[in-house]
C-alpha cells in the first residue's frame, strides 16, 4: 500500500477543484442565458416598452395639437371682436362758431347737404378764417353740415351749442344766444351769431333732424332740418 503525502493529496485536491469550476462556467445554460449585472436573467430578446410610451405620447401630443386647431379655426379672438365693436356705430359731432356783421332778422336752421350748398352759403357772409376753414375740412360724402344763425345786439354775442344727439339718423339740437361774458364793455352793434355744426353717421351724412334755437329775448324756434329745407 502507497502512501501518499501531504503536499501531493493538497495538489491533487486543487486541480480537481479547478476541473470542477471550470466545467461550470462552460456550462451551455449559461452562455445562452445571460446575467446582468444587476443579478437578472437576459434571456436574449428585448422589449419595446419604452419606445411604445414614447410613440404614445408623441401620438398624444399630436391629437392635442390638432383639437386645439380645430377649437381656434375660425373664430375670432378678443382684440378681433374689439374692433369689430370699435368700428360699427361710430357718430360724430363737430362745432365751430361764428359771427358775421349781417344781421339776421329772425333766428334760423338750414342743413347744408354738399358742397354746393356750404359755397352759396358761404357766398353771403363774410365769417372768420377759423368758421371757413372748418366748413372747407368738411366732406360731404361722409358728414353734413348743419347751420344755426340768431341775431345778437353786440360783438360779444355768442350762439352756444347746448344739446346735440344723433340717433336713428336723425340729429337734434339745441342753441342758445346769449351774450357770454359781456361786462359792458362791448361795442354795441347789430350783429349776426352762429354754430356750423358738422355729423356723421357712421361715416355717412345725415339728411334729417329738428333744431330748437333760443334767441335773446328768450323765445324759442322750432325748427325741421331736410336736405329740402
Amino acid at each position: 500500500m502507497k502512501s501518499h503525502s501531504r503536499r501531493g493529496l493538497l495538489t491533487g485536491t486543487a486541480g480537481a477543484i479547478a476541473l470542477f469550476a471550470g466545467c461550470i462556467g462552460d456550462d451551455p445554460s449559461d452562455a445562452d442565458n445571460g446575467t446582468d449585472e444587476d443579478g437578472t436573467v437576459d434571456d436574449g430578446t428585448s422589449t419595446d416598452d419604452g419606445e411604445s410610451e414614447d410613440d404614445a405620447e408623441d401620438g398624444e401630443n399630436e391629437d392635442t395639437g390638432a383639437d386645439d386647431g380645430e377649437e381656434t379655426d375660425g373664430e375670432e379672438t378678443d382684440d378681433e371682436e374689439a374692433d369689430d365693436e370699435d368700428g360699427a356705430g361710430t357718430k360724430s359731432i363737430e362745432d365751430a362758431p361764428f359771427t358775421t356783421t349781417q344781421p339776421r332778422s329772425k333766428p334760423a336752421a338750414t342743413l347744408l347737404a354738399d358742397r354746393e350748398d356750404a359755397d352759396a352759403w358761404l357766398e353771403d357772409r363774410d365769417v372768420d378764417e377759423e368758421a371757413e376753414a372748418f366748413l372747407e375740412e368738411t366732406a360731404f360724402d361722409d358728414a353734413s353740415l348743419v347751420v344755426l344763425e340768431a341775431r345778437g345786439p353786440n360783438l360779444c354775442y355768442e350762439l352756444g351749442l347746448e344739446a346735440a344727439e344723433l340717433e336713428a339718423g336723425a340729429i337734434r339740437l339745441e342753441a342758445v344766444a346769449d351774450d357770454g361774458d359781456d361786462d359792458g364793455g362791448c361795442a354795441q352793434q347789430e350783429v349776426t351769431v352762429g354754430r356750423l355744426v358738422r355729423v356723421s353717421d357712421d361715416g355717412d351724412p345725415v339728411g334729417e333732424g329738428s333744431a330748437t334755437i333760443v334767441d335773446r329775448g328768450g323765445d324759442a324756434h322750432e325748427f325741421e332740418l331736410g336736405a329740402d329745407g
